[in-house]
């Protein structure tokens, strides 16, 4: 059963001061203005303070900032009583990254690749640049990261029995190996003054002993994982319980913090503690250039989400599922799906999320010209190519020659404007996305140095032919998976790749049939319809290239 399309949708932008009893109070009204159903912002919980919603930090709680679950469900059950549906907006591509108020980010953090939340996000952990590799680069800070730090900025603290690193209203967590850094200042000072024997000085030593023995936090092995997490909480709370208890060992770890980063703290001491933290921090421009996570286009506190794991779909789509199960939302907008590594098949999971109760579906799609929507299990988009309809009928065509005459006497330009596009996709891809084109074009380096014909391909060689393709690319995307390629997704790969090379004649030739080979492996079928059936599974080099293909 598919809920039926709503008539028409009224767009409420909740937040702190405009909650769900807010959003009720309008049931009247919006009902006698003839409205299908209500369009709300996105409803869990997000960063603290949010006046939009998209910052989420956990998939599974509703935000008690618009009245937590009680409140949605007096909103929804008013609404019903009003005739009214409810469309929920929802935003799997990415979460605040944000250590704070983000429990899988922190837990990340904390404990890099041996995080059970590590695959949750998109990182690359194993990036060109030697000084991130195991790290996730985090371009949070306001100066120079030296200048930072012997301005005394950073400044550690502990609580709850553990460490973490503070910098304005961020709030770091430390690797509790690592730790022990810090736990050992002094220590033999608190051994003269308590003896070798005392309970207290026994426990510290057992605890420290403990995180010492950690599996490091580059480990990736399942068993590992779990030790590390289950041993980690274990020697935190007894670290807690320890400071609780002995006003000696609290006053012990309170020098030691000052030590640290007091007003006289060894500043040396302190980067050393950071170095050894599965992230390493930054200032904020050098994101442009050298960040190894996924972002929402280039906002740094956004992080990108790996959805394609079935694991991390089915954790972050319970609440959802549960809510439609109850049968208080009649439909779902979806943000930004381009964004995902495999929008159909994500879908298609979506709408098989209730067996037997599938919501109404809408995609955040742009359309270009001539570009149809994808065979997705959706009901459309949420509109913006109508709307760019819809305003066409208020322009009067004859005019534009006027305009374009007034516009070139008073700005002297004379570019076309296919030159225009072409030049302003150059010029933010060597700013504002350096970084993701950085990112893309070590991937393709990697794959033409595993094959001998396409080796002597230098890295930067690599780098202009993405920059001059991307430049030519007709669509947003293209959808090629494991499932095949549709002609519309090679049409627009032969246009830029054609483009590109008119563009630059001077770029060897075979540099672009070495690039549609990555963008169209070969032993891919080309599929004309969804309802062919899967072609067998593809060779590891087929399943590289592929990868490559899905992440351009």
């Amino acid at each position: 059963m598919t809920d039926a399309a709503p008539s028409s949708t009224y767009r409420l932008q909740l937040h702190r001061d405009f909650d769900f009893d807010a959003a009720a109070a309008l049931a009247p009204y919006l009902s006698q203005l003839g409205i299908g159903a209500c369009y709300t912002s996105p409803i869990l919980k997000a960063r603290p303070g949010s006046l939009h919603g998209y910052d989420i930090v956990d998939h599974n709680e509703i935000n008690p900032e618009l009245g937590g679950e009680e409140g949605f469900r007096r909103l929804s059950a008013v609404l019903s009583a009003h005739g009214l549906g409810l469309v929920l907006d929802f935003v799997p591509n990415h979460m605040a990254a944000d250590a704070a108020a983000n429990p899988w980010w922190r837990d990340m953090l904390e404990n890099g690749p041996s995080s059970a939340h590590a695959r949750a996000f998109d990182i690359d952990w194993a990036p060109l640049k030697q000084a991130i590799r195991g790290r996730v680069l985090l371009p949070i800070l306001g100066d120079q990261y030296g200048l930072v730090l012997e301005q005394r900025q950073l400044t550690l603290h502990f609580e709850d029995g553990g460490f973490e690193v503070c910098y304005f209203d961020h709030r770091l967590p430390v690797n509790p190996r690592q730790s022990t850094m810090v736990l050992r200042i002094g220590i033999e000072a608190l051994q003269a003054r308590l003896g070798d024997a005392s309970p207290e000085v026994q426990e510290l030593l057992a605890i420290i002993t403990g995180l010492d023995h950690l599996p490091p936090y580059l480990s990736t092995g399942a068993d590992q994982i779990g030790e590390r997490a289950r041993d980690k909480a274990a020697l935190r709370e007894r670290l807690a319980r320890l400071a609780d208890t002995s006003p000696a060992i609290r006053q012990h770890i309170a020098a030691a913090v000052a030590a640290v980063s007091g007003p006289e703290g060894d500043v040396d001491l302190l980067h050393r503690l950071l170095e050894a933290q599965p992230y390493r921090l930054a200032y904020w421009r050098v994101a442009a250039h050298e960040i190894n996570y996924r972002r929402f286009f280039d906002i740094n506190d956004l992080a990108g989400v790996r959805m394609e794991e079935p694991e991390v779909f089915a954790a972050t789509h319970a609440l959802l599922g549960r809510l439609v199960a109850d049968g208080l939302v009649a439909g779902i907008r979806i943000d930004h799906p381009d964004g995902l590594f495999d929008p159909e098949v994500y879908f298609e999971r979506l709408a098989g999320l209730v067996p037997g109760r599938r919501p109404w579906i809408v995609a955040e799609k742009i359309l270009s010209a001539r570009e149809r929507l994808p065979g997705w299990p959706v009901a459309g988009t949420t509109g913006y190519n109508f709307l760019n309809d819809v305003n066409g009928v208020f322009v009067r065509r004859s005019g534009a020659g006027r305009l374009r005459r007034v516009y070139r006497r008073v700005s002297a330009a004379r570019t076309p404007l296919g030159d225009v596009v072409y030049d302003s996709k150059r010029l933010i891809m060597a700013t504002s996305l350096a970084s993701e084109l950085n990112v893309l074009a070590d991937s393709l380096d990697r794959l033409s140095e595993a094959d001998r014909r396409s080796r002597d391909y230098t890295l930067d060689s690599l780098r202009d032919l993405l920059r001059e393709t991307v430049a030519c690319f007709p669509v947003y995307r293209t959808y090629v998976s494991e499932r095949g390629f549709t002609a519309a997704d090679r049409t627009a790969i032969e246009i830029a790749l054609g483009q590109a090379r008119r563009r630059n004649p001077a770029m060897e030739s075979s540099i672009f049939a070495f690039l549609r080979g990555v963008l169209l492996p070969d032993g891919l079928p080309q599929r004309d319809r969804r309802e062919q059936p899967p072609p067998p599974a593809p060779s590891p080099d087929v399943r590289a290239r592929l990868g490559f293909a899905m992440h351009f």
